[in-house]
């Protein structure tokens, strides 16, 4: 095998050191000197080594400055027949020997002679001029004419100026194809040569590659030259079309998205040659100047995505290589995206990334084909096949359109002659693959039926039922004997009795069918519709299983439990015909697996509050750090602009927002008992009545909102979040009981329960909920209380009590579930719909006030829920949260330390609009060292407690050595260890938790300078 190999890569490489010596020595030709002889063209001739070339870069001369005494002389002789891409005018000429056009002969006097167009017979000459490359903007020719009487009468013109005469053929992409000369694929330019000598310019200006090939051809020879190129790439596409016909035959009667992939490359590289070769033009479009240009990178970009798709699907490069996969998908995505370029960007750009995508592609294209074919893969053998010639004439075309090689036959058809081997070997390779498809499932099928017997007897002794449903009828075909230990139903009465309806309670009706949907969906084993197969049929490894799990209604009227694997089985036409079942009792398990879920779920609820205490000990730091940069910084852009405008009142929002999310990263300190809250005097009636409008928007329109809400200020001691999280859970679970009215309490039920309640009826009903209609009122009241009415109603102490009412008319709670809605972890909703965790909340923070909870409740009638809190003395002022535009201000110099830079740079700035000057360090070390360098330079250190290194109370001790008088304000987002009284403890001058005011600061920071200067 590898010497093998061997023998092939030295047999390639001989072919191409034969191969490119010609095609790069191929056209290029020595400059002749002597004129070009009309009459000496017998069939064709190759004139360009009679051309000479001026480039006008600038792209604005005419035929007039062209031919003037100026640029005339400046013309030099043609050494190659490509410039590249170049966006020059390039002007072509026959070669004249001198320094002028104008005299048609030998000038003895000054030795000059000139060699142009020349028919030195007496007849005129009729021969066609060709530029054979068809991907060109703009063709302009010029026939200069001059009279065979100029000789005789050269005195009499001598020193005086001749007129210019020319006759001018246009041809190119830029003009409708009607304006050519002649109706075919490439331009030609017919030409009558009188006798004499003529001079020929030709303007050429292309945004693709300036190709300069010219061809001079006799007349007749011309036009069966024509007939004869329209026989031959007819032929070529005749042979494309078949191919997408025939594929497309098989991709509508097979289904695979190979032979799809495989029509949208050849369609898409069909109309990318027959763009290059001009046909399309010729024939498809002649009038739309536009889109002959904009195709034919539009064409080359589709073609090789379909290509790359080709690639991927045939030689199943998603299993055999999944590295090279991910990148043939990345070119494909890059194929795709590419595809509006010939639309937005110049015809040069588009021709260009073409190029270079359809490179890339056949590299990469090639390399995954290489590494299967020498791992023995089948496809891959057609594969290299297919793309070698097309390798080959691909880079020979890239070379010519660089200007690296001549133009030539295998430059200029190589890419038709290739692509159409390609496609012809590669639909010889789709019948091979689907022929070997085939084999194996024939071999799979005769395996399957030699084994049938061995199933059956099996299928028979098993404890497991195994069964098999007819999908259009929904009977069962046939079913195990053990279904009548499982369900009391022998497998005859399974069969003519069997329905989802009557053999599943509806839940699980409903989810079998959505299985069996499920599966008809998934791409199961393919079988052919044997009806000697219908009584079980073996799934093998590639079909698709679910697994679900159903309660069973048996014959005796009980519930049981079932876990059954499904397998859906399709014909040879992907249709489903069938569903494999195997079904066993669960029964035992599951509620095994209940209790087992009921005792975690008990653990769980106990472990909550810690896991809550641990969650809120980890992110307070963090969350608090960045509350303080965004109220600093908002702090800041609301002191630069007026308080009436619009901006300064949104910036207040946000600040109002970042104290309720302190408020909040508090009241999860608080409730996992790791932060201590302190009540303020606060008035109640605003917040009802900002919970109410958050709820409003939650509720359907059906339900109202009734509100008793005084004007008065009605002050107790507690903390607005609690207060906030009372009314926000009592509303909505007053809204919850009223949009849910005939909900049922699951909590309560187990498996077993379930089991009894659904032999009974042998059905379930489903039952809708619908939103009702109902009313959820609020309101607050002033309650005197005395003695007697606050020992036995309430268990209070007497006094004046603010009174704050909840009720609803929804479905109301029995006593039995009234004694235990105080209970942690006790919840009347589904599983999933809530915690048990609101009310418990709810009654311990009221009792914390120091207050009670009255609940009053009657089934079908709604509830009512009265909550009393102490009401605040008379002369207590009501704390505000708004920031005073007032500032403490200073000129002393801070030193101001934390480990977090954004933090830093808010604090910096905010502490220089006060007029302090700010010394910042985000490392305590260095601050400590600054410290040291100039210990008199500060009058005060505001210090983050939790850093890398050295904590702030660390660093307060450092400096305390160096400077016992300084001043100190420890700021933390959250630290367990050092609390504000051991903080002061320490010797330290202020506590201050984060976020912070910017006021805050500025009010201690004045307290602590004053304190010490004094």
């Amino acid at each position: 095998m590898v010497k093998s190999r061997t023998t092939k890569c030295r047999l390639l490489i001989s072919i191409l050191l034969i191969l490119v010596p010609i095609l790069w020595n191929n056209g290029k030709t020595h400059a002749d000197p002597l004129s070009l002889l009309i009459s000496s063209v017998s069939k064709n001739k190759d004139i360009t080594k009679y051309i000479e070339y001026y480039i006008d870069k600038s792209g604005t001369m005419d035929i007039d400055t062209i031919v003037s005494e100026k640029i005339n002389p400046l013309f030099s002789p043609l050494e190659k027949s490509s410039f590249g891409y170049s966006q020059s005018s390039f002007w072509f000429r026959f070669k004249v020997n001198g320094h002028g056009w104008r005299s048609a002969t030998p000038d003895h006097e000054n030795n000059v002679s000139i060699s142009t167009v020349k028919n030195p017979e007496k007849n005129t000459i009729e021969w066609f001029l060709e530029y054979p490359y068809a991907v060109v903007d703009q063709f302009d020719f010029y026939q200069i004419e001059h009279s065979s009487q100029l000789s005789k009468e050269n005195e009499q013109l001598k020193g005086k100026s001749e007129k210019l005469n020319f006759q001018l053929m246009q041809s190119g992409d830029k003009y409708p194809f009607s304006r050519r000369p002649v109706n075919y694929r490439t331009t030609v330019i017919p030409i009558s040569s009188a006798p004499g000598v003529e001079t020929f310019y030709i303007n050429i200006r292309s945004g693709g590659s300036i190709m300069i090939p010219l061809l001079a051809w006799e007349k007749n020879a011309m036009l069966h030259h024509i007939n004869m190129d329209s026989v031959i790439n007819w032929l070529y596409y005749g042979i494309m079309l078949a191919t997408v016909i025939f594929n497309s035959f098989i991709f509508f009667s097979v289904r695979e998205k190979v032979y799809l992939y495989l029509i949208i490359f050849v369609s898409g590289t069909a109309l990318f040659t027959m763009t290059h070769s001009g046909l399309s033009f010729q024939y498809l479009w002649p009038e739309s100047t536009w889109w002959a240009n904009i195709c034919h990178p539009f064409f080359g970009f589709a073609g090789f995505t379909g290509a790359i798709l080709f690639t991927m699907s045939f030689l199943s490069t998603a299993k055999h290589l999944p590295r090279f996969n991910v990148c043939l998908k990345m070119i494909c995505y890059a194929g795709f995206a590419m595809l509006p370029v010939p639309f937005l960007f110049s015809y040069r750009i588009a021709t260009q990334s073409m190029v270079i995508f359809i490179g890339i592609s056949v590299m990469i294209m090639l390399a995954n084909g290489l590494i299967l074919f020498y791992r023995g893969d089948r496809p891959a053998r057609f594969y290299i096949l297919a793309w070698s010639p097309m390798l080959f004439s691909s880079i020979l075309m890239v070379l010519k359109s660089y200007g690296f090689l001549e133009n030539n036959i295998l430059t200029d058809s190589g890419v038709q002659i290739s692509n159409a081997l390609l496609v012809i070997i590669f639909t010889f390779a789709l019948v091979d693959k689907i022929n070997i498809i085939r084999e194996e499932k024939s071999s799979a099928l005769t395996q399957l039926k030699e084994s049938e017997n061995k199933y059956r007897m099996l299928a028979q002794n098993i404890k497991e039922v195994i069964w098999t449903l007819d999908l259009k009828t929904l009977k069962i075909n046939f079913i195990t004997p053990s279904i009548e230990a499982m369900t009391g139903y022998t497998p005859e009465e399974a069969k003519n009795e069997f329905t989802f309806e009557k053999m599943l309670p509806p839940d699980s009706a409903k989810k079998a069918m959505n299985a069996v949907k499920k599966g008809m969906a998934s791409t199961p084993l393919n079988i052919d519709d044997d009806s000697e197969l219908k009584s079980y049929r073996n799934p093998g490894d590639d079909s698709s299983t679910i697994t679900v799990e159903v309660e069973f209604n048996t014959k005796k009227g009980t519930v049981i439990w079932t876990e059954t694997t499904l397998t859906i089985i399709k014909d040879s036409n992907n249709k489903p015909v069938e569903m494999l079942g195997v079904t066993r009792e669960t029964t035992e398990r599951k509620l095994a697996e209940d209790e087992k879920q009921h005792i975690a779920e008990k653990l769980m609820n106990s472990n909550k509050m810690q896991a809550i205490g641990t969650l809120a000990g980890g992110i307070a730091h963090d969350m608090n750090n960045i509350l303080t940069a965004i109220m600093g910084y908002v702090e800041i852009c609301r002191s630069e602009v007026s308080s009436d405008s619009k901006i300064y009142k949104r910036l207040q929002r946000v600040i109002n927002a970042c104290y309720r999310a302190r408020d909040l990263v508090s009241q999860i300190l608080t409730f996992s008992r790791q932060d201590k809250q302190e009540t303020i005097p606060l008035n109640i009636n605003p917040m009802v009545k900002e919970v109410l409008k958050l709820i409003r928007a939650s509720l359907p329109t059906t339900i109202k909102i009734h509100q008793s809400i005084p004007r008065e200020k009605y002050v107790i001691m507690a903390d607005p979040t609690k207060i906030h999280q009372i009314l926000m859970n009592l509303c909505t679970n007053a809204a919850y009981a009223m949009m849910n009215d005939n909900h049922e309490t699951t909590n309560s039920k187990n498996i077993s329960e379930s089991c009894k309640e659904r032999s009974k009826t042998g059905k379930e009903q489903l039952k809708i909920n619908q939103p009702k209609t109902g009313i959820l009122a609020l309101s607050t009241e002033v309650m005197e209380l005395d003695i007697e009415s606050a020992e036995k109603y309430l268990n209070l102490s007497p006094g004046t009590y603010i009174r704050l009412t909840v009720s609803d008319t929804g479905h109301g709670m029995d006593k039995k579930t009234m004694d235990r809605i105080f209970e942690p972890f006790f919840t009347t909703k589904p599983r999933g719909k809530g915690t048990g965790m609101g009310l418990a909340m709810v009654h311990g923070i009221v009792k914390g006030l120091k207050g009670n909870i009255y609940v009053y409740s009657e089934v079908g009638k709604g509830t009512t829920f009265h909550l009393l809190f102490p009401k605040a003395p008379d002369k207590t002022d009501i704390e505000c949260t708004a920031t005073s535009i007032c500032m403490s201000k200073g000129d002393e110099t801070i030193l101001y330390v934390d480990d977090e830079s954004d933090i830093v740079e808010m604090a910096s700035e905010m502490l220089r609009s006060l007029g302090y000057n700010v010394i910042c360090h985000t490392d305590s070390q260095q601050a400590l060292e600054c410290v040291m360098e100039r210990p008199g330079k500060f009058d005060l250190m505001i210090t983050d407690q939790t850093m890398p290194g050295m904590t702030g109370c660390e660093l307060a001790h450092k400096i305390w050595e160096i400077r016992p008088d300084m001043p100190v304000i420890l700021c933390t987002g959250f630290n367990e260890l050092v609390t504000p009284e051991s903080a002061i403890q320490m010797g330290i001058s202020r506590y201050v938790m984060k976020p912070y005011s910017k006021q805050d600061l500025s009010v201690k920071i004045r307290e602590v300078l004053e304190q010490s200067s004094t």
